[in-house]
């Protein structure tokens, strides 16, 4: 969901896997009324609901879907210190 939306189908879509994508998880919630996931994609910050919290009520309503949690902060700083050499990992 969120930073993660706009990545996910370009890098897995064209292995074919189906990727939908939500926003937020208002319009999580309206997919995983309407379809069966084998596995959701969660960034952990997110606008409105974290991701933690958001996993945390599915888990209480019954969703046990497999979750794997990304954070597009952590993933920019990684990607900053792997483009510039000079700068000593942290």
């Amino acid at each position: 969901m969120s930073g993660c939306s706009s990545v996910l189908p370009g890098s897995l879509g064209y292995r074919g896997v189906k990727v939908i994508p939500a926003s937020n998880t208002i319009e999580a919630d309206a997919i995983l009324q309407r379809e069966t996931v084998d596995v959701i994609v969660c960034d952990i910050v997110m606008p409105g609901e974290d991701g933690l919290s958001y996993v945390r009520g599915l888990r209480e309503r019954g969703n046990h879907t497999p979750v794997i949690f990304l954070s597009a902060l952590a993933m920019r700083k990684w990607s900053d210190s792997v483009s510039s050499p000079e700068t000593p990992p942290s």
